[in-house]
Order: structure tokens, then sequence, then C-alpha cells
């Protein structure tokens, strides 16, 4: 589902207080991630945050909408839902929310997954390169 940059920017400048979060296109739509960490997507102008049994009441007692990507599969849904209006537009209470989202997110993840920034593979090639013996770097004994 395609969405618009403006929203885009709108939706980050809010999660500015998140420090860290970031976005990445995706299926027409756009992913949000916190350190690898996959908690929203923004698909139609609309945001969506992961929810588990811990903050999806929160969504459901105001009424919102599960994200269900496929017009023809509306039994399809994912653990996303839509976030308020008057959420998305309070900065300080939209990072709250997004907290309960990427809590979400680590427990679907699993105890192996740690947030923590991920290496380029060219910074895995040069610590490795710097973990090899050098030539010419031994002592010589006469």
């Amino acid at each position: 589902m395609p969405y618009s940059k403006d929203y885009l920017q709108y939706v980050l400048e809010q999660l500015a207080g998140l420090r860290g979060a970031l976005s990445r296109r995706m299926f027409g739509g756009a992913g949000l991630y916190f350190e690898e960490l996959f908690f929203g997507l923004i698909a139609g102008d609309t945001l969506y945050l992961r929810v588990n049994d811990t903050n999806r009441p929160d969504y459901e007692k105001l009424g919102m909408s599960r994200f269900r990507p496929y017009a023809d599969k509306p039994h399809l849904s994912f653990n996303y839902y839509e976030v308020p209006a008057h959420v998305l537009e309070d900065a300080d209470e939209l990072v709250v929310w997004a907290r309960r989202a990427l809590q979400a997110a680590q427990a679907a993840a699993g105890p192996k997954r740690v947030l923590k920034a991920k290496r380029s593979p060219r910074a895995s090639e040069l610590a490795k390169a710097k973990s090899l013996p050098r030539r010419g770097t031994g002592s010589r004994r006469s």
C-alpha cells in the first residue's frame, strides 16, 4: 500500500523522542525499525504498531483496526494495529506507545534477539582483518 513521503516524515518527526527509529521501504509501504527490530509500519498513510496481549487492549478499547494487507482476504491480519489519531498527534504519547510496540516486537523475537546495532559487512571485514597477525611484525632473535 503506497504512502506519502510527507506522512512518513511526519511520523518520523513524531517519533524523534525514540532516538534511533528509522524507516525502510517494504512492499509498497514503510517499515519502522529500532536497532534492527521491526516494530511498526506505514501503509496507505496509516501508522500501525506491533501488539501482543499486553498492549492490544489499548487499541481494541478505542476501536482501532488491525492491519489487513489483502483486501480480498479480510480474515488474514497481522499483530499490528492502527494508531489512534490523538496518539499520533501527541509526540510524547506516541513514543510511549512505540516503546510498548518495541516490547511486543522484542517478546515475539524471543530471548535470542538482542537490541543492538547491526554491523555493516565492511565493518565486519575490517574487524576481522585487524585480528589477523601481520607479516613482519614478529620479533627476530639472533
